[in-house]
């Protein structure tokens, strides 16, 4: 887990990951984030 201190207040914040191995079905979370 990443801690940041002093970020600016976020309007709409948004969240992106992609995932490795046998949970990213054919590379499908992987590819989307791309």
């Amino acid at each position: 887990m990443s801690e940041f201190d002093g970020l600016p207040t976020l309007r709409n914040p948004v969240a992106l990951a992609a995932f490795e191995g046998w949970n990213d079905a054919a590379d499908a979370a992987s590819g989307a984030l791309d």
